[in-house]
């Protein structure tokens, strides 16, 4: 899976929980970069997060969405956003980005892990 954070200790913590729960992590920091690795390898899951400097995390899921339309005829990998903003509006904006899911910070484990079980297997 793809996390896409630019705050170091909340990429630490969010790698680690999802190591705990057995997942393999590749990390980014800005909107670009998850763009563009969200493009060139297939995640079983993308957590990103919204305000992230350059390219924001709405901005990039939308790019991805738009390539991933172009290129797998539909396939799409679950996103997932992460965001300290729990006002509706905020909420309704990434919806209509393409997230698949919205988690707000500080993420808890038993929230991620809750999460994590709509989207993937993790007794694989």
């Amino acid at each position: 899976m793809l996390v896409a954070e630019d705050d170091p200790a909340n990429l630490v913590m969010m790698r680690a929980m999802f190591e705990r729960l057995g997942c393999r992590v590749d990390t980014v920091t800005n909107g670009e970069d998850a763009a563009r690795a969200a493009l060139a390898s297939r995640y079983t899951l993308v957590c990103m997060d919204v305000t992230m400097p350059g390219m924001a995390g709405d901005e990039a899921v939308r790019l991805i969405r738009c390539k991933e339309r172009q290129a797998l005829g539909g396939v799409v990998t679950p996103i997932i956003a992460l965001s300290g903003h729990a006002h509706a509006e905020a909420r309704e904006a990434l919806f209509a980005a393409g997230v698949d899911d919205y988690i707000t910070k500080p993420v808890r484990r038993e929230t991620l892990e809750e999460l994590l079980r709509r989207y993937i297997d993790l007794s694989a």
